[in-house]
């Protein structure tokens, strides 16, 4: 049995309204009583405030939310092995990963705004004045793992990316996890390149 079929049972057995059915669903996405009665019910952000805290009063909604949470909380489990990949993929990403940077040949634009041109010697004909500029070019979200990023924001200055504290996940590495080839006087490859980053003064 899949984990929706298991919700479904639990709403089931609750004897819910529809209404009801999908204030349970929406407050485990936000655990916020007004936005889950919001949604469920359409009504203005004043009326649900107002009605989130009596329906949480109700016996069998509190029961309904806290069998969702526990399921949700079952599924999401993590193994060790998970957290310590989450830690390496954080310390050991790149910035290329994230972006590209380079130069590329741009036209040459006057204060108006319009593109400057010059006449070819060779050929006689009008052609786009270029230049020689630095370019840094974000990959598309989609080809990125957001959860390596820590902060994406936009100012005057344009966007900036702001990644994780590889430092502080190296630490994390070279603390929690184990070395199986120590008794054997030998490093896994893991473990080698955490000991270099000490050795070299990372930390």
């Amino acid at each position: 049995m899949n984990q929706e079929q298991e919700m479904e049972q639990i709403l089931e057995r609750a004897q819910l309204s529809d209404k009801q059915r999908m204030f349970c669903l929406y407050y485990l996405k936000s655990f916020n009583a007004t936005k889950a009665y919001h949604r469920a019910y359409q009504c203005s952000l004043q009326t649900a405030d107002t009605n989130a805290y009596r329906l949480m009063q109700n016996p069998i909604i509190r029961d309904t939310i806290k069998a969702l949470k526990r399921l949700k909380f079952q599924q999401i489990l993590l193994e060790r092995e998970d957290i310590v990949e989450r830690f390496i993929e954080i310390a050991f990403s790149d910035i290329t990963d994230f972006l590209s940077y380079g130069t590329e040949q741009v036209p040459v634009v006057n204060g108006k705004g319009e593109v400057k041109t010059f006449q070819n010697p060779q050929t006689g004909e009008q052609e786009i004045l270029t230049e020689t500029v630095d370019v840094i070019h974000f990959k598309p979200s989609q080809e990125i793992k957001g959860h390596l990023i820590a902060e994406v924001s936009q100012s005057t200055g344009g966007l900036k990316l702001k990644l994780h504290d590889q430092v502080k996940a190296l630490q994390w590495l070279y603390d929690n996890i184990d070395n199986q080839q120590e008794n054997r006087g030998e490093d896994d490859p893991l473990t080698k390149s955490i000991r270099e980053a000490v050795a070299h003064g990372v930390f």
